[in-house]
Order: structure tokens, then C-alpha cells, then sequence
């Protein structure tokens, strides 16, 4: 990855902010063992080629963070209260993480294509990349990706529910037949609900209001 490039990425500055020494070890992981195309430049899918992969990990820590005020606040003397289980550490981890799955899983290639004229023209385009060595699901080889960091950093393991929150983070979208188990899974972990929802809202383009009753009283 460029260094400069990687100096100034709003996803970089945002790690070592979120997560200091942490951060700033996965930085430099990524400075080492990643492309600008590979990862900086990734798009968070073909069908979305003008959106860069970091830019909704981005959106979704905005997402993440706003609706943890809705998700975690308990009325008290009829005030809302905010007691949320996680940091924001947590919400950053789970939000910036995520997509570290989804390195180098697209590629440029040319393709044949009409232009307004009609004619036939040479374009650049993403496609998927076969030559990617996946662990499974995108969430499944975040994770693999992350083990491999930390031990090589010599970090403080990841908690659990960060872990099953990534792991789980588009089970829904994955196989739907799997429901069920979501349901279930969610239930024992609200990090994990928590980041489903951001992670579709920020994937499907849709806003979070801030200024709702209870996020405004717990803020």
C-alpha cells in the first residue's frame, strides 16, 4: 500500500484514533501486506464500483455508534438513560474490522463494452478475483486475518462478542434458511444485532437520525 496514501486515509486516521497502539498495528499491517487496489481502492461490491470498501466501513461506525444510543437506553424515573454493555472501542473494532475480510476480493479486468454511440469499447472494470485465498465466509476470513495480526503484533485477544459480532455481521444476507439460528445468536448478543443493522443500513444507502426522542435524551 502507498504510504503516503495510507498517512492520509480517513479509515487509517480513524483506527489510530478509535484504537491507539491497536489501530496503529493494523495500520501498519496493511501498510506491509496490502495493495492500494487490494484494499484502499476495493469497492464494497461490483455493483457498487463508485463506493470504496473503507468509506462503509466509515458509514457504518457513524451507524454503529448512533443507534447503539437507541439500542442501549433504559428509561429511569421516566428519563432515558444510556447503559450500554460496549465501548466504543467495540462499536470501532466491530465497524473497521469487518471489511478486512473483503481484501484484494475484487480485481481490474477489461471488458468489452457499448458506449452511448454504440460502438464497442474497451473499459475497466471490477470483477472478482480468483486468485483470493478465502477461510470461508467474508466475516469467517476477517477474523483468520485479525488472529494472524495479533500474533504477529502481540496484542490482547479480541473479546468474544467483537468476534461473533464479525463473524455474523451478514448471516442474514449469506443464507436466509439460517434465520433462524440468527435469531437465536442475536438474542445472546446484542453487538451482534447492533452491527447487522448498521452494516445493512450503511450497505443499502439509508440514514440514521440522530435527533430521535430517545437517542437525543441518552446523548
Amino acid at each position: 500500500m502507498d504510504k503516503d496514501n495510507l498517512t492520509e486515509n480517513a479509515y487509517i486516521k480513524t483506527l489510530e484514533t478509535w484504537l491507539g497502539d491497536e489501530g496503529r498495528a493494523v495500520a501498519d499491517w496493511l501498510n506491509a501486506n496490502t495493495t492500494n487496489e487490494e484494499f484502499i481502492e476495493q469497492p464494497i461490491n461490483i455493483h457498487q464500483p463508485e463506493r470504496y470498501l473503507i468509506d462503509h466501513a466509515l458509514g457504518m461506525l457513524d451507524k454503529i455508534t448512533k443507534l447503539s444510543k437507541v439500542f442501549f437506553s433504559v428509561s429511569e424515573d421516566g428519563k432515558w438513560v444510556y447503559k450500554s454493555p460496549y465501548t466504543n472501542a467495540d462499536y470501532a473494532r466491530v465497524a473497521l474490522y469487518h471489511i478486512l475480510g473483503s481484501i484484494a476480493k475484487f480485481r481490474r479486468g477489461k471488458r468489452n463494452k457499448k458506449d452511448a454511440t454504440g460502438k464497442w469499447q474497451e473499459v475497466v472494470m471490477w470483477e472478482y478475483n480468483d486468485d483470493k485465498v478465502a477461510y470461508g465466509t467474508d466475516g469467517e476470513t476477517a477474523i483468520f486475518v485479525l488472529r494472524d495480526i495479533w500474533a504477529e503484533y502481540g496484542l490482547e485477544p479480541l473479546s468474544r462478542d467483537v468476534e461473533v459480532a464479525i463473524l455474523n455481521i451478514e448471516i442474514l444476507w449469506d443464507n436466509p434458511l439460517r434465520s433462524g439460528a440468527a435469531i437465536k445468536l442475536y438474542g445472546q448478543n446484542s453487538l451482534a444485532l447492533l452491527a447487522h443493522t448498521a452494516n445493512f443500513l450503511d450497505t443499502v444507502g439509508l440514514a440514521v437520525q440522530e435527533e430521535t426522542e430517545v437517542a437525543s435524551a441518552a446523548s
